[in-house]
């Protein structure tokens, strides 16, 4: 009974250092997520500027054509090179954007993966918990049931014992 109930002792404290790790690697988890959100809220400001830049460039482009209906063909020229630098700007951050969403995504799967392992931990470390302590219940109970039996045997010998003196006093 000592050895088995010293065997789940072991068993419990190796389950709770799991989930100890467990819950360790969650913390991290979460730490990725929130690092991966905040790349994905710089990404999108990032893009949003380079959107509003370009809205901002044809804006300008569009009341200058209005203004002055006639352009040499370098303004023309430079006009598209801007254009296009700014258009290749918003596309670059828009592709930024999306790998950091996805980013988040991946991180999103790490955190709820840690958070079943932490589960199943604990549902492991639980189950032994109770194997445990039931393993406790029956050897309290055993030893009080001894403990019963052993007082039982006494209080037997203490009748025994009286009733021999007394008979002993009466032959006298």
């Amino acid at each position: 009974m000592a050895a088995s109930l010293r065997a789940w002792s072991s068993v419990v404290r190796v389950k709770t250092r799991h989930c100890e790790r467990a819950e360790s690697a969650l913390a991290q988890a979460r730490a990725v997520l929130a690092s991966a959100q905040e790349m994905a809220q710089t990404a999108d400001a990032q893009r949003a500027a380079a959107a509003s830049t370009l809205d901002d460039t044809r804006a300008a482009w569009a009341s200058a054509i209005h203004d002055n209906p006639v352009f040499l063909p370098e303004d023309w020229l430079r006009h598209d090179i801007r254009l296009r630098e700014q258009a290749d700007r918003l596309a670059q951050a828009t592709q930024q954007c999306a790998r950091a969403q996805a980013r988040v995504v991946c991180a999103q799967t790490g955190v709820s993966t840690a958070q079943q392992d932490v589960h199943r931990a604990q549902a492991s470390r639980d189950a032994c918990v109770e194997a445990r302590d039931a393993l406790l219940r029956d050897a309290a109970l055993a030893a009080e049931m001894a403990l019963d039996d052993e007082s039982g045997e006494v209080a037997a010998a203490r009748i025994y014992r009286q009733r021999r003196r007394a008979q002993r006093s009466s032959r006298a």
